[in-house]
């Protein structure tokens, strides 16, 4: 993320980095409560946090 960034010269001042993944951990707490499936390219996290959530990725994902 932070390569991203520093293309587009914008950078993250006082943000802690667990931070930056809270959005995702809401998504998938929604995922899991109203049981949807979920389109995600980090299937590893989701998978570790939300094992019941059916998730949908490409070929590649979580590597």
């Amino acid at each position: 993320m932070e390569a991203t960034l520093a293309k587009v010269n914008v950078r993250l001042l006082g943000i802690p980095r667990t931070a930056l993944f809270l959005a995702g951990f809401f998504v998938g707490a929604h995922a899991a409560v109203a049981d949807l499936a979920l389109l995600t390219r980090d299937t590893r996290r989701y998978a570790t946090y939300f094992p019941k959530v059916m998730l949908i990725a490409p070929s590649n994902a979580g590597t």
